[in-house]
C-alpha cells in the first residue's frame, strides 16, 4: 500500500510539472509574439515611462537602477517568492526600440506571480498603453 501511495505522489509531481511546462511553453510563445516596441521619440519616451511605472507597481522589490536604457530591481534573496525584474530598451533601427523584460526567480517552489506569467503581463500592459497613447 505504501508503494501505491508513493507511486501516486510521484505521478502527481510528474504530471504537475508537465502541465506547468506546457503552460510555460505557451506563455513563452505568446511573450515572443507580443514584445512591445515604439517607433518615434514621443512614443518611446512615454512607453519607457510606462515600463518604469509597471516595474514599480508590480515588483515587491524596489528599483535598484534606472537609466535611459535599463530598469532593474534589487535581486531577490535566495528562497524568496518575489520576482526581480530587468527591463532593457533595445534599438531596432532609427528611432525604433523594443522593450525586453527579464525575470529573476530564486524561490524553491515557484514565484508570485509565476515566472512565465510576469513577462507576458508586462508585454500586454505596455502594448495596451501604446495603443491608448
Amino acid at each position: 500500500m505504501k508503494s501505491f501511495g508513493l507511486l501516486l505522489l510521484l505521478l502527481f509531481f510528474l504530471f504537475g510539472c508537465a502541465t506547468d511546462q506546457a503552460a510555460q511553453k505557451k506563455a513563452e510563445g505568446e511573450y515572443l509574439a507580443t514584445i512591445p516596441s515604439c517607433h518615434n521619440d514621443n512614443q518611446c519616451r512615454n512607453m519607457w515611462s510606462a515600463a518604469q511605472t509597471w516595474v514599480a507597481k508590480n515588483s515587491a522589490l524596489k528599483i535598484y537602477s534606472s537609466s535611459e536604457t535599463m530598469i532593474q530591481t534589487y535581486y531577490p534573496p535566495k528562497g524568496c517568492a518575489n520576482l526581480g525584474y530587468k527591463v532593457t530598451k533595445e534599438p531596432q533601427g532609427p528611432g525604433s526600440y523594443r522593450f525586453i523584460i527579464q525575470v529573476i526567480c530564486r524561490a524553491y517552489f515557484g514565484c508570485i506571480p509565476e515566472k512565465f506569467e510576469a513577462p507576458l503581463n508586462f508585454n500586454k500592459d505596455l502594448n495596451r498603453f501604446s495603443k491608448a497613447s
